[in-house]
Parts: structure tokens; C-alpha cells; sequence
């Protein structure tokens, strides 16, 4: 499957892929918002899981619901964990926050992990402060990015990021 990088879509390579499913998958229920490739590996794997994403080509997935950051939907849906691979340049942080804020139901201690570039990592944690996010150290690999210290991305989340 090609990446359409005109909506910043760009996967992760097979390695991040499995640890971050296994990461999800401590969790019950989990949602994985822009990151349907976790969500299929999950669903591999036999975990109820859903997953959003403005991409149609993965409404094969049982658990795939379209969704829109600039829109974002009330689902009143109970999630284990919010694991988001945001666009990051054409989706503000305030918009992010506002669409993760209402997949949370307002509950600020919902389990999240948003990966972000790291020289930005100042800016997600002051807009995400109330979610209470920190770096976890942990920098996923994507399959056709360079990988470089400018491009570098992190995860960052409210709970202890561990296999």
C-alpha cells in the first residue's frame, strides 16, 4: 500500500509497528488514531481495537471508523489507551487537542501516546499538559523517511511505555 504523503501519511516501518501493537495491546480496548497500521496488527493479533483514520483503504478492519481531526466526531466510546500518529504540520495542536480531548471524554487521565517530533516535544507537552504526557525515550522508524536527527520522532505518553 502506498503512502499519500499530500495528507502526511507515512508508515512505520515493521519493527515499530510490532512494539508499538504490543505496547497497545496491554491495554483493553485500544484506538489507534492515525495509525492504522498498528490497528491492523492488532486485529491480527485478535484484539478488539478501533481505528481512525480519513483513510478509506483500511475500512476492511472491523474496528475502522472514518475520522476527521479538523471535524472530530463524539463517539462516547471507553478506550484502554489513545495511541495517535498525528499529521504534523497540516493538523495544529490545538486541533489535535481538541479531537483527542473528546475521544478521551474529557477524562484528562485517559492512557495516551501521541508520537511527535522530538524538537517539537516542548510544544505537544505544553498543549497536552493536562494529559500529563513525557518523553518515553522510545523513537519509531518509518519506512520511507530519512532518518536523521531532524526527522527524529518520539513517543511521548502518560503511562510507562514498556513491551
Amino acid at each position: 500500500m502506498l503512502e499519500q504523503h499530500a495528507i502526511e501519511q507515512y508508515f512505520w516501518d515493521e519493527a515499530t509497528i510490532n512494539q508499538v501493537a504490543a505496547v497497545a495491546a496491554r491495554f483493553p480496548n485500544p484506538c489507534c488514531l492515525c495509525a492504522p497500521m498498528v490497528g491492523r496488527e492488532l486485529e491480527k493479533r485478535g484484539l478488539e481495537t478501533r481505528v481512525l483514520d480519513v483513510d478509506e483503504r483500511f475500512a476492511d478492519l472491523k474496528g475502522f471508523r472514518r475520522f476527521d481531526l479538523y471535524r472530530p466526531a463524539w463517539l462516547g466510546e471507553e478506550f484502554g489507551v489513545i495511541v495517535c500518529d498525528p499529521p504534523f504540520w497540516i493538523v495544529s495542536l490545538s486541533q489535535l487537542f481538541t479531537a483527542i480531548r473528546l475521544l478521551a471524554r474529557h477524562d484528562y487521565a485517559q492512557p495516551l501516546a501521541i508520537c511527535y517530533p522530538t524538537r517539537r516535544g516542548a510544544s505537544l507537552t505544553g498543549t497536552f499538559a493536562r494529559f500529563g504526557l513525557a518523553p518515553t525515550g522510545f523513537l519509531p522508524k518509518y519506512i520511507t523517511v530519512q532518518d536523521t536527527e531532524r526527522n527524529q520522532i518520539e513517543f511521548f505518553a502518560n503511562f510507562k511505555w514498556e513491551v
